[in-house]
């Protein structure tokens, strides 16, 4: 209606304006008939001009009310057929305006709808709420949104949500809302039918057999289950909301390996199968398997894990339990092959001896140190193989890669062909077959890690390859670098292994070897350790045509650091020392060592009687041995410990002896004893001679050091 009184003043305009500017021409002159028939003319024209626009502003005003019509009939269908249903009430709530959407959610006509209130379809225990809101929409202006019960007219019952805006007349007064009044039964219903499956799912959550957790992206505890409180011992209260990272034990199995674990879920990967150490409440540690699956936002961006946790504690006991046993079979296998090899080095004393007694009774002492130097060296050897069978039966399941020192993979490999000679070459020979070993082996193959556990991998894949020819053949082991890896490879000419029998020879307790035949653990703990030391294995085999298997290590950038020898020289400072050893001979050789060091020397062949002595005399330095009856090193040292700190005295250093192998690995001990240093057996001169200097040096730079 407003466009077209618009419309209607604009042609009046337009006319008005016409009718004065002829009337304004002809008011120029008093008399019409004195115009010309040119400015007559012109004056006609002017007056069609004026006609002609106001006829096009009269057809556009024309075309301008329809498509104003077909505006308003688009708008009331909209109006009317809207998904939802639009009321306009008053300040009281009264139904003004509606649409036919609201009165089919209410059932009331249109015209009896807008005399009613509101209120009067709002169940009525909900009605002050409803009032409150209606209060609320006018007082703050703003948006509002209330959900409530209605009754339509036929009594039937529907949840609706309602959204009212205040609506401003001219002054500036709110007198009236807009009201969108949406039927939202089917959407409280499927919400209500998730709340119940996500109870039932958090109920078979809460009670699955494994631990379950969510850890938000900020490395927080956010939800656990109750076996997540059984695993750990902590109470579902202290580990929600608790970090994640406090519940592994320190180290590269634990925090350092979890810490990798959680950046790959901060970007999006999956995790299945990691193994770890976590803690529990008593920091007792446990081994555990971790699968990690990644929950996102409607974004694509991650908002937490959703984390599984299995206890495989029993497994990693009883894998180490399988492993042992299989690294001690191999001890005993090699037992001949040490065997050889000690007779080898004890027929170099034996000889050496024997030939420095002669050549001292014929007086002939030029040979003596030649001598002397051999025995010295044989004894040396002999040392190294019993260290390397003590490591090899001793070798730990959590090695983690990258650890370890750094060695020439070909010396390894050189060392395992002669130590396995039992198993390629004596005890085929007795069979009447001969195999024969070559060595292709390139210098420079340096990897990092445990050199005994490779030292097993080749002595396995040697056994095997001898096994494999079980009518004889060569076999070739061989060394060398290539780009950025090491490769070894250990190639036989024997019976080789069946195409489909290829992708399972390094699973546990497979054999082509028949049942009853070993027990299949070679290749598999083969496998296991060079992938710990992070390279691989792989075979390559054709029946009849022989087997090869290939090792390829990362290539070390460090070179190998060989410790100094130490030099036969007197220490510079001056020690009190007490030797205690319950083998006679030790203690007293080892203060004629020290003795010539100008050392003062104090020696005892049990605990009890080293113990006296320390009550009598102040030590600098006491060396222990470890296994002694009555009282073992450790107690020893925890002994001297206590009796230091009640005297408030500084505690002497205090070596620990010992003829076993791993005891540098005891931390706990040697924490709770007071050991500062573990030094295996056999020790030579040389040796002492320069533990005893550095243990001066310290004494001399801080007296109190030791305490």
């Amino acid at each position: 209606m407003t466009q077209e009184k618009d419309s209607e003043g604009t042609f009046s305009g337009l006319r008005t304006r016409a009718e004065e500017t002829l009337s304004r021409r002809l008011s120029d002159t008093e008399d019409v008939s004195v115009l010309s028939p040119v400015e007559v003319q012109r004056l006609v024209h002017e007056l069609r001009v004026h006609q002609i626009e106001l006829e096009m502003q009269n057809e556009d005003l024309r075309q301008a009310q329809v498509k104003l019509e077909e505006l308003k009939d688009n708008y009331l269908d909209l109006y009317d057929f809207a998904p939802a249903g639009y009321v306009t009430l008053n300040e009281k709530g009264l139904i003004l305006e509606a649409n036919l959407t609201a009165v089919r959610l209410l059932g009331v006509e249109r015209q009896s709808l807008m005399k009613m209130f509101l209120s009067r379809f709002v169940c009525q225990e909900l009605g002050d709420t409803y009032y409150l809101y209606l209060q609320q929409v006018f007082e703050t202006r703003s948006k509002q949104t209330c959900e409530i019960k209605l009754t339509r007219q036929d009594g039937t019952h529907f949840c609706a949500q309602l959204v009212s805006v205040a609506v401003q007349d001219e002054s500036g007064q709110c007198s009236r809302c807009r009201t969108i009044v949406s039927d939202v039964t089917e959407r409280k219903r499927t919400e209500k039918k998730i709340r119940d499956s996500e109870a039932r799912l958090w109920d078979l959550y809460d009670n699955a057999p494994n631990a379950y957790f969510s850890v938000g992206t900020d490395g927080l505890i956010r939800k656990c289950n109750k076996s997540a409180e059984e695993l750990l011992g902590y109470p579902r209260e202290m580990l929600e909301g608790k970090g994640v990272f406090d519940l592994y034990v320190d180290g590269p199995e634990g925090k350092e390996k979890a810490a990798k674990v959680f950046q790959k879920f901060i970007s999006g990967e999956q995790v299945a199968n990691q193994e770890l150490q976590m803690q529990k409440a008593d920091r007792s540690p446990i081994w555990i398997s971790l699968s990690v699956n990644t929950l996102r936002d409607a974004d694509g961006k991650v908002m937490e894990s959703r984390s599984a946790v299995v206890d495989i504690t029993e497994r990693k006991r009883n894998e180490e339990l399988t492993l042992q046993a299989a690294r001690l079979k191999s001890v005993a296998d090699l037992s001949s092959g040490v065997a050889h090899h000690f007779n080898n080095l004890l027929q170099i004393v034996m000889a050496s001896t024997s030939l420095s007694l002669m050549e001292l009774e014929l007086g002939e002492f030029s040979e003596i140190k030649t001598n002397l130097e051999k025995m010295l060296q044989a004894a040396r050897l002999g040392a190294e193989t019993v260290l390397r069978l003590q490591t090899f039966a001793n070798i730990r399941a959590d090695v983690t890669e990258g650890e370890g020192a750094i060695f020439d993979i070909a010396i390894t490999a050189e060392n395992a062909a002669e130590v396995s000679k039992p198993l390629w070459k004596s005890d085929p020979e007795k069979k009447g077959i001969k195999i024969d070993l070559q060595l292709n082996l390139q210098d420079g193959c340096l990897v990092k890690g445990k050199e005994n556990e490779v030292f097993e991998v080749l002595l396995n894949l040697i056994r095997n390859a001898a096994e494999g020819m079980p009518q004889g053949g060569d076999i070739e082991l061989k060394a060398h670098v290539q780009g950025k890896d090491v490769v070894v490879e250990v190639r036989d000419t024997g019976i080789g292994i069946a195409e489909d029998d290829l992708p399972r020879v390094f699973q546990p307790f497979w054999s082509t070897r028949g049942v009853g035949i070993g027990k299949g653990m070679g290749l598999a703990v083969s496998h296991g350790l060079i992938k710990r030391h992070g390279g691989s294995i792989s075979v390559q085999s054709k029946v009849g045509a022989g087997t090869t298997f290939t090792i390829r290590l990362p290539l070390s950038q460090e070179p190998i650091r060989k410790p100094e020898e130490p030099a036969m020289r007197p220490a510079e400072g001056h020690l009190t020392i007490l030797v205690i050893d319950d083998d006679l001979s030790i203690p007293s050789l080892l203060e004629r060592i020290l003795a010539k060091a100008g050392q003062r020397v104090f020696k005892a062949f049990s605990g009890d009687e080293g113990l006296a002595i320390f009550n009598k005399e102040p030590m600098d330095l006491v060396i222990c041995d470890l296994g002694m009856p009555g009282m073992s090193g450790w107690d020893v040292g925890k002994v001297i410990r206590s009796i230091c700190q009640e005297r408030g005295i500084p505690k002497p250093a205090f070596v620990l002896l010992t003829g076993w192998g791993g005891q540098e690995l005891e931390r706990e001990k040697i924490a709770e004893s007071g050991v500062d240093a573990v030094v295996a057996k056999p020790i030579d001169s040389a040796r002492v001679i320069s533990t005893v200097q550095e243990i001066a040096e310290r004494t001399r730079g801080d007296r109190g050091r030791f305490s």
